[in-house]
């Protein structure tokens, strides 16, 4: 996913699965930030798996 790709994420899955990849994709960037800010090394796996648990948390409490 890259910026401003919005219109082409909802004509390929539609609005809210574009909606949920760019929250996935903030969620993910949330967790590097948290690295960052506790001096760790920005791991890959745990930013995915970080974010997949932002999600869930997030989805539960809708």
């Amino acid at each position: 996913m890259q910026q401003g790709d919005y219109e082409e994420l909802v004509s390929e899955r539609g609005r809210n699965d574009a909606l949920w990849a760019i929250l996935r994709r903030m969620a993910h960037e949330i967790i590097h930030y948290q690295q960052w800010l506790e001096d760790k090394e920005m791991d890959e796996k745990e930013a995915e798996n970080g974010s997949e648990e932002l999600l869930d948390s997030y989805y539960e409490f809708l």
